[in-house]
């Protein structure tokens, strides 16, 4: 299947979306993968979630594994987890043992989910199979000054800081 595409430039298209937009059609491109690949689909391809039930609050940052959605909410101080294909809550990480403190990107590896706390100086590691804590990185130890940009590739975690020098696992 072959879906064109017309070149636009940001001026004709601007941005009318608010952040919880962003999560359904997230969430709809997910299905729509799927359902492309798996064969005609029988049930709806959007699925919008959203409201205080997800622990959504200022959502900066969304990642997938294909059978995960993480959600970082930065000014509740929380990670939503949700179930990929269905978009329903699995869970809502916000207690103070996963040291977030303004969790602004993540990253998934399918092995572990990286989340970097942009106030906090400090990265969290979580268990991307269960949503467990595995540790808490401190900016000191790695000389962190405001975690910017996270990515992940199972081995290595990159992370870029807003102010010094980056940090390479």
């Amino acid at each position: 299947m072959k879906i064109s595409v017309a070149p636009h430039t940001p001026k004709e298209i601007p941005m009318k979306f608010r952040i919880r937009a962003t999560i359904a059609l997230t969430l709809a491109l997910s299905g729509l993968l799927g359902a492309v690949s798996a064969s005609a689909a029988t049930s709806s391809l959007v699925k919008v979630v959203q409201g205080k039930s997800y622990g959504f609050n200022a959502v900066t940052a969304i990642g997938s594994n294909g059978a995960n959605v993480w959600v970082a909410n930065s000014a509740g101080n929380s990670v939503t987890e949700l179930d990929a294909s269905t978009g329903a809550k699995l869970n809502v990480l916000k207690k103070a043992q996963f040291g977030f403190d303004g969790p602004a990107r993540l990253s998934d590896d399918w092995t572990h989910v990286w989340v970097a706390n942009d106030a906090g100086n400090s990265v969290t590691e979580l268990n991307a199979t269960t949503g467990a804590l595995v540790r808490v990185i401190k900016g000191s130890t790695y000389k962190l000054r405001g975690t910017g940009q996270i990515t992940s590739n199972g081995i290595d975690v990159w992370i870029s800081n807003l102010r010094g020098r980056p940090w390479l696992r």
